[in-house]
Formats: structure tokens, sequence, C-alpha cells
């Protein structure tokens, strides 16, 4: 489930959400975990993608991205990322 979209600088496409299943290959570590994705915007191909989460439950709720294409995240967690990161 995407929550929440941006664009980047170039106009590629930043969407941020929460999955209890596979992603673009990633398996969620908990019962659900955060992704971030960056997608280009002509055809919605995948460049990248991260799903992260604790064996606990995550969910990103809302993201932005600021002029130097930095990617902030907020949500919840009710585990521990243990050093993880985006």
């Amino acid at each position: 489930c995407f929550t929440s979209e941006k664009l980047d600088s170039n106009g590629y496409l930043i969407v941020g959400g929460y999955s209890k299943d596979n992603f673009n290959n990633q398996t969620p570590v908990g019962s659900i975990d955060f992704i971030v994705a960056k997608l280009d915007p002509n055809d919605g191909t995948i460049i990248w993608s991260k799903l992260i989460g604790s064996n606990l439950e995550e969910k990103l709720l809302s993201l932005t991205v600021d002029s130097n294409d930095n990617i902030y995240a907020c949500g919840y967690t009710y585990g521990n990322f243990n050093n993880q990161v985006l």
C-alpha cells in the first residue's frame, strides 16, 4: 500500500508505504514493513526499492524529498530497526 509520493529534482517518482508481502524481490522481515521506491515517470519501472523493518510492524505514512534529493520518511514501528539504513 503506497501512502505517499513525491517527485525528485529530476522528475522521478519517489513512493513510500508499507507491505506484508514480497516487494520487488525483497521479503518482509516482520508482519508489515516500510517500502520506499524510485519509479521512472515515463513507464513506472522501479529504478530501486527498499523494504525495511523489524520482526514486528512498521508503517510509512508520509515522505518528502528535499532539493538535494534526500528522502525523509515518517511513520511508526513497534520494533527495532537494528541500524538498518534506507
